[in-house]
């Protein structure tokens, strides 16, 4: 997955070359589900008429809030 530049909100490309845009991103620990961060951009998803589609990503122990492997970068939203 690939996040082009450019102005708005965050657009990403998947290996098939399908286009789509992130709306919300969230930090969470898989084991308690506390969520550390959450950002939503633009529009709430329910409005949306594309496709809705989850995708989640481990965060390394180095990189993570607490240092273990339990948590996932969750990134939420549309296919165009």
């Amino acid at each position: 997955m690939a996040d082009p530049p450019g102005p708005g909100p965050t657009a990403f490309s998947t290996a098939t070359g399908r286009v789509g845009v992130g709306r919300l991103f969230q930090g969470i620990n898989i084991v308690t589900g506390e969520i550390a961060f959450e950002q939503e951009y633009g529009t709430a998803l329910e409005h949306a008429n594309q496709d809705i589609t989850t995708c989640d990503f481990p965060i390394p122990p180095e990189f993570s809030p607490d240092g273990t492997g339990n948590w996932i970068f969750r990134v939420i939203g549309f296919f165009h």
